[in-house]
């Protein structure tokens, strides 16, 4: 599993959207996509987002050793 990923359209930062997906589902998801808004950790908004807008991103990454 990996998390979704957007730039905050304010800040411009990566910012997790609080879901995960693994590949093969991620893949089989079309590009128009609407994942659930979320409130941003960066700017403190509600962001709206599609596929087009994110990515994967591995755990790894996103939490400290």
């Amino acid at each position: 599993m990996a998390l979704i990923v957007i730039k905050c359209p304010k800040g411009g930062g990566d910012v997790a959207t609080g879901m995960a997906a693994d590949w093969p589902a991620w893949n089989r998801l079309p590009p128009v996509w609407v994942g659930e808004p979320f409130r941003c950790p960066t700017c403190g908004e509600i962001h709206t987002w599609t596929k087009n807008d994110a990515w994967l991103n591995d755990f790894q990454l996103w939490t400290r050793p």
